[in-house]
């Protein structure tokens, strides 16, 4: 089997990831693709708090988290 390297934009790297793997000559060896899912989903959340300390966005209570769930 041979191998290719290529780079993806950080943000379609899921959409990706599950395009090629639908395909069933292609095996994917650096990840899973939740995995990737979870990463990303934790990326956001990080970058959303980071906004949210420089003020330049509104975060929620905890109350507020709480009755949500």
């Amino acid at each position: 089997m041979a191998s290719l390297k290529i780079k993806i934009q950080e943000d379609k790297l899921l959409f990706f990831k599950e395009l090629i793997a639908s395909l069933d000559f292609v095996e994917i060896e650096d990840g899973d693709i939740k995995e990737t899912h979870v990463y990303s989903n934790l990326k956001e959340s990080v970058e959303e708090v980071n906004e949210i300390k420089k003020g330049n966005k509104k975060g929620i209570s905890i109350k507020q988290l709480l009755d949500e769930i």
